[in-house]
């Protein structure tokens, strides 16, 4: 389970990476010790604010 602070560090991380044009889903795909479950947490909070 990703506990709340490793969350928000990831997401920040991918908005940064996204916000310079690489694509968050390739990105997700690096993360190997993150279910699928939590690579859409958080993906949706990546896409959600824009």
């Amino acid at each position: 389970m990703l506990s709340t602070a490793a969350k928000n560090i990831i997401v920040y991380a991918l908005k940064i990476r996204h916000d310079r044009g690489e694509d968050v889903e390739e990105i997700l795909k690096g993360y190997r010790n993150l279910t699928d479950a939590e690579k859409y947490e958080v993906l949706r909070a990546v896409t959600e604010e824009g």
